[in-house]
């Protein structure tokens, strides 16, 4: 339900700015969610209203680490391909997605 009201709320004239405030934390917890589930649709929808592809959590484990932890392939491809996402971060272990 919720991507559909995102969906006609942005359709409807709907927009992000600077008086809306997220917290990166929860925006992290659902972007991560959603790439762990391989909801590429989600992931999207959350990329192209604002939230970072590069987001990182409380370990500073972005959406890549998650999606190359997980062996989700078509997530890994979305964020490079599509979302341009940093492919390198180092996380709290100053590990990358490929360690």
């Amino acid at each position: 339900g919720h991507e559909l009201m995102a969906h006609l709320l942005r359709f409807g004239g709907g927009k992000l700015g600077k008086k809306i405030r997220t917290d990166p934390g929860h925006a992290a917890m659902h972007l991560m969610t959603a790439v762990s589930e391989g909801d590429i649709s989600k992931v999207k929808l959350m990329v192209e209203n604002g939230i970072s592809p590069d987001v990182s959590d409380y370990d500073l484990r972005t959406s890549i680490h998650i999606a190359a932890s997980d062996g989700m392939l078509l997530s890994v491809a979305f964020l490079v391909e599509k979302c341009n996402c940093e492919i390198n971060p180092v996380d709290r272990w100053d590990k990358t997605p490929m360690q």
